[in-house]
């Protein structure tokens, strides 16, 4: 009953369909210095909060509300989001095989003693979209000495998607078409995610979100000196 209550309150919140954000007028409210509320007032609203969070709808409702708030308070600022990278215990990434543009086919088991940064992105990613040159640039900088950038698209369209960008933007890493049983296997439920391999297989770090061309520069020169 609770939680039928609290999806039909939701639901009254949703904007209608023709509603366009007025990202100026949010920008003049940012602006403005927030009055303190009384303590009466937040300790009532921590009450609420703290009961509402206890449901289980509530608390995912509230993380895809979150992440809706840091998303758009970026765009309205002309914000990058940003993403530290998670130092993970290491363990052996799962395997595939799957062709690349060309049909070559990649297998990721063979890339042992290398190096990999594996992305999953999609052509409709901004983020994912502001880190691919970078990649280009470690990819072409880093070759030599034991890298090797592997990028798989989640693009729904397929190659019919992917393509017409490949042509426009001449990656020079393999970039090849993931699936759902792919996605799940390495836990990816938003883009962009890399992360970083070392020589023997294993998953050193992850980076969900935009991160920045230093830090995985720095990660790869310290994979690589190992």
């Amino acid at each position: 009953m609770d939680e039928e209550w609290i999806q039909n309150q939701l639901a009254t919140l949703r904007p209608p369909k023709d509603w366009e954000p007025d990202q100026q007028r949010a920008w003049t409210r940012l602006q403005r210095r927030p009055q303190r509320p009384s303590a009466a007032y937040a300790v009532a609203f921590a009450a609420v909060m703290a009961t509402l969070l206890a449901l289980p709808a509530t608390r995912a409702w509230a993380g895809r509300c979150a992440d809706a708030c840091v998303a758009g308070t970026s765009a309205i600022l002309g914000l990058t989001t940003v993403s530290s990278g998670t130092a993970v215990q290491r363990y052996a990434a799962p395997g595939f095989r799957l062709p690349d543009a060309d049909g070559i086919q990649i297998d990721l088991h063979s890339m042992r003693g290398k190096v990999v940064l594996l992305n999953f992105w999609a052509t409709w990613c901004q983020p994912c979209l502001t880190e691919i040159p970078w990649f280009v640039d470690l990819q072409q900088q880093y070759r030599q000495k034991g890298l090797m950038v592997l990028g798989v698209s989640l693009d729904e369209g397929g190659w019919k998607s992917v393509r017409p960008f490949l042509l426009q933007n001449q990656l020079n890493y393999p970039v090849m078409l993931g699936n759902g049983e792919l996605a799940k296997a390495y836990g990816v439920e938003s883009l962009p995610v890399t992360l970083l391999i070392d020589k023997a297989g294993r998953i050193v770090a992850r980076h969900t979100g935009l991160a920045t061309k230093n830090m995985h520069e720095d990660e790869i020169k310290r994979l690589l000196a190992e």
